[in-house]
């Protein structure tokens, strides 16, 4: 089981990556169309996926960002949001984040010795010493 469960999970780290370096793209292409609705909704369903499987998978912290990330995508698609400058800047963190976390999860993954990925290292941390970016300005943003 735990040889299968290991592909399940190394098979999630590389379609979230691929799909993540896309997202990179597409949210500079939505911030000069921000009127495409298709677009944006394909951004939406990848973090969407990838927060899905983080929580199948029981990844906590990486499907409490997507679940952030996704609420702020949310609220672009319900207009309640409009996209800008630092809203993009934003969101490309919070994929950065998300990149940082499946670079954590697939070390720990290969390692011979398993071990928890540190509060340090969480976005949600008050002492993060990585992605600070998204996690200082996600509370305001999800608030709204």
């Amino acid at each position: 089981m735990i040889d299968g469960l290991d592909r399940v999970l190394r098979d999630f780290i590389v379609e979230s990556r691929e799909n993540l370096e896309r997202l990179d793209h597409e949210f500079i292409a939505l911030e000069q169309n921000p009127e495409d609705k298709d677009l944006l909704a394909d951004i939406f369903r990848t973090i969407h996926t990838i927060k899905g499987s983080a929580g199948f998978l029981s990844l906590t912290k990486l499907e409490q960002l997507s679940h952030y990330t996704e609420d702020v995508l949310a609220k672009l698609r319900e207009q309640k949001l409009a996209l800008d400058t630092d809203l993009t800047t934003t969101l490309l963190s919070s994929v950065d984040c998300i990149k940082s976390l499946l670079v954590m999860i697939d070390a720990v993954r290969a390692s011979p010795v398993r071990y928890a990925i540190s509060p340090k290292h969480c976005p949600f941390s008050r002492t993060a010493t990585s992605c600070s970016p998204f996690r200082t300005i996600t509370s305001p943003l999800i608030r709204i």
